[in-house]
C-alpha cells in the first residue's frame, strides 16, 4: 500500500526558502518505501480570489480539491507575512470548504531569513486545520536564518537542523502510515 503525501509550498515568491526545505523533506521521503509525493506551489495553482462558496467554481478549484482529496497526509511549508500565513495560502483553504483534511496528519514548517521563525504563521494555520478535522503533528519546524543553514546544492549545513528535519519527517511518515491503517480498519 502506498501512502500519498502532498507537499504544499505556501509561498507565492520565487525563489522560495520554504520550497527549498520542502525539497529536502521530499528527498527524505523518497528514501523510504511505501510513500508517493506530489508538490504543490501556491503560485502555480491559479485559484481565483475566494468570494464565497457559491462562486468557488472552475477547473483550477476542482483540480485543487481533487489534489487535496488524493493525499493521506500533508506537509505545509509557509513563510510569515505580517505575523500570519500568506493570503495565497489562506485563499487555497477557503476554496476547499473543509474537503480533504479530515483525519489526516499534517506537518507544519516554516523557513525565514529572520530570527523569529514562522511561529505566528504556523499558529494562524491551527484554527483552519482544526476546523477541517486534520491531525496536527505536535512538533513544528521553525527555521530561523534559513538562508544561512542551506548550501547552494540544497543541503542543510547545520547538522542539528538536518537531524531534526529527518526525525520530524520520520515521525510524520509513521503517523501517516498508522492513521491510514486506523482509518481503513473502521
Amino acid at each position: 500500500m502506498t501512502n500519498k503525501i502532498l507537499l504544499i509550498c505556501g509561498s507565492a515568491q520565487e525563489p522560495s526558502l520554504n520550497e527549498k526545505y520542502l525539497e529536502i523533506i521530499e528527498k527524505n521521503i523518497a528514501q523510504r518505501d511505501g510513500f508517493e509525493t506530489k508538490v504543490v506551489r501556491m503560485r502555480n495553482l491559479g485559484l481565483p480570489l475566494f468570494l464565497g462558496y457559491e462562486t468557488s467554481r472552475g477547473a483550477a478549484v476542482e483540480k485543487w480539491r481533487e489534489t487535496v482529496a488524493w493525499a493521506d497526509g500533508f506537509v505545509i511549508a509557509s513563510p510569515e507575512y505580517d505575523h500570519a500565513l500568506p493570503a495565497v495560502l489562506k485563499n487555497s483553504f477557503e476554496h476547499l470548504d473543509g474537503v480533504g483534511y479530515r483525519d489526516k496528519p499534517v506537518m507544519l514548517l516554516g523557513a525565514t531569513t529572520g530570527r523569529g521563525g514562522t511561529l505566528q504563521a504556523q499558529h494562524s494555520l491551527y484554527p483552519i486545520l482544526r476546523t477541517y478535522g486534520a491531525w496536527l503533528m505536535p512538533d513544528e519546524l521553525f527555521i530561523p536564518r534559513a538562508d544561512k543553514q542551506i548550501d547552494g546544492d540544497g543541503r542543510v549545513v547545520e547538522p542539528a537542523l538536518a537531524k531534526r528535519i529527518e526525525e520530524l519527517t520520520g515521525k510524520f511518515l509513521y503517523s501517516v502510515e498508522h492513521f491510514y491503517r486506523f482509518r481503513n480498519s473502521l
